[in-house]
């Protein structure tokens, strides 16, 4: 299941990087520099296949067993760490329960953070979602998911 996740997030990551060039190979069209990326985009850059993996594997159990404002922490043995710290656990209409978490990623001298949001599918696999696809328009009403 890890693998599956993991696998899904390359290449939702690869999709997104061809997206933001002009055309997939394109000579006259470099790729974009990370710093260029917004900063949610740039999380996983620079990481190799074992550290995006792990990653993965510990916003997947950050999300299923920490409290609000309990952090879980990675590290990699060539030398990148990262922090998932649940922000906040909500129920939709839908039934399905969601979360929004902060995730911080370093590498050497290079860190970036983001605030995300994810929900629990009946497989029990958390999936990242964008932040403004539960949001309510009224305060006080459970928000729907539309796409999930």
């Amino acid at each position: 299941m890890a693998g599956e996740t993991f696998r899904a997030l390359r290449l939702l990551y690869l999709s997104m990087a061809c997206l933001v060039a002009v055309s997939c190979g394109s000579s006259a069209t470099p790729p974009p520099e990370p710093s260029s990326l917004p900063e949610q985009d740039r999380l996983y850059v620079g990481l190799n296949d074992q550290e995006l993996e792990t990653a993965t594997n510990a916003v997947q159990q950050a999300l299923e067993t920490r409290a609000s404002e309990q952090s879980l922490s990675w590290q990699s043995d060539a030398g990148a760490a990262g922090t998932i710290t649940p922000l906040r656990t909500f129920k939709i209409v839908t039934g399905h329960y969601c979360r929004d978490y902060r995730e911080a990623v370093s590498r050497g001298n290079v860190s970036v953070a983001a605030i995300r949001r994810a929900c629990r599918a009946k497989s029990g696999v958390w999936r990242q979602i964008p932040l403004e696809s539960t949001e309510s328009a009224r305060p006080g009403i459970t928000p729907r998911l539309a796409a999930f």
